[in-house]
């Protein structure tokens, strides 16, 4: 497994990149839930971020294909959980929160 960080953290470096003026403007933040609900709107502002162009269109088309997958509510509990445990405070500094439990 691949860890990047400073210090404990995964996102470490994010924050350290953030600092530094020069480079805090060179971030773009991609959330799968916008890649998903509006994927090319997202690739049109990622590739003017990146001063690219897509005179054929040809990126913006491919983004098209940008979804969810139809089963994305069958993941195991234990899977979910491990995700959470792994990655579950950096996608907290990003909006993300765990699901509330539903009443019983």
């Amino acid at each position: 497994m691949l860890e990047v960080g400073v210090g404990g953290r995964k996102d470490a470096h994010v924050d350290a990149l953030r600092r530094r003026p020069r480079l805090a403007e060179r971030i773009f933040v991609v959330r799968y839930e916008d890649a998903c609900a509006e994927p090319q709107a997202l690739v049109q502002r990622l590739l003017a971020f990146c001063g690219l162009a897509d005179p054929a269109g040809r990126v913006a088309a491919a983004a098209s294909t940008l979804c969810a997958p139809p089963d994305k509510d069958k993941v195991e509990e234990a899977s979910v959980r491990a995700v959470r445990e792994e990655a579950g405070e950096v996608a907290g500094r990003y909006g993300y929160r765990p699901p509330v439990a539903k009443a019983a």
